[in-house]
């Protein structure tokens, strides 16, 4: 169990198990993610980024849509190649996130038993599987994520100057797929920007030049997409104060710790 392959394997069989078994009577999808899939069939069908209707998918990036329909294209649009599609990413990022985890915390997970390693396995798997089971794009989200923040710990360690360049290049292709992915990858812009110029070992000039082509990349490249797709918009910004959306937050947390402890599926 030292060797980080079986470990990996663990994983992959784990997570594809419960994901399995959490998906054995079909996949509930919401209407966001309904949008996503007839984006994926538009694409797949006939290369627009639209509803079946014919209007413009204006809310998301078309990142999530377009990975959807390179399964459709392969096995049709049913709801089969939509379970197998959201299960393949499902295991792709409990996959990621036991990398990170590994390349983060190198020394400690060194020291770790086996049965502390099989317990982070497994915490992962359980986590990914049950708080993501609807296909939405926030799946793909957070492989990019933990991605992202191992590319920056790679820029923080960088000794060099060409390790440096190299590592802040493979930041940028990944925080552009974040924002291909959702909008909400601003968040994450933002943050990795600000950590860049506070933690990276460089000249004041290079971490402000580094922190501005954070932003101003994936930006560009992420606008460049809206426009050329036609998203003119996208989900309305409320700002008014209200009691009963922080309530049905709170709501939302504890159903979610608590369908990780017991299952949908033990209770069914």
């Amino acid at each position: 169990m030292q060797n980080n392959p079986i470990l990996y394997l663990v994983c992959f069989i784990l997570a594809s198990f419960l994901y399995i078994i959490s998906h054995w009577q079909g996949i509930v999808i919401s209407p966001d993610g309904w949008a996503y899939w007839q984006g994926a069939v538009s694409l797949a069908e006939n290369g627009r980024y639209a509803l079946f209707n014919g209007e413009t998918i204006k809310h998301w990036p078309p990142l999530y849509s377009l990975y959807l329909a390179a399964w459709v294209m392969i096995g049709g649009s049913n709801g089969l190649t939509l379970t197998a599609a959201n299960g393949s990413l499902v295991v792709i990022q409990a996959m990621v996130w036991l990398f990170t985890i590994q390349y983060l915390f190198k020394y400690e997970f060194k020291q770790a038993g086996i049965i502390t390693r099989l317990m982070i396995v497994l915490y992962i798997c359980l986590s990914v599987v049950f708080f993501q089971k609807a296909p939405l794009a926030h799946i793909m989200l957070y492989i990019f994520v933990p991605l992202s923040l191992c590319c920056f710990k790679k820029l923080v360690d960088s000794k060099d100057n060409l390790s440096l360049n190299k590592a802040f290049g493979l930041l940028l292709v990944v925080n552009t797929l974040i924002m291909l992915t959702h909008n909400s990858g601003l968040a994450f812009l933002l943050t990795t920007s600000a950590m860049t110029y506070l933690f990276v070992s460089t000249n004041l000039a290079k971490k402000v030049i580094f922190s501005m082509l954070n932003i101003a990349i994936p930006g560009a490249v992420w606008y460049g997409i809206r426009n050329y797709l036609g998203q003119s918009g996208s989900h309305p910004f409320r700002p008014k104060f209200d009691i009963h959306q922080i309530l049905d937050k709170a709501h939302e947390i504890f159903h979610g710790f608590g369908s990780l402890l017991i299952p949908d599926i033990i209770i069914l």
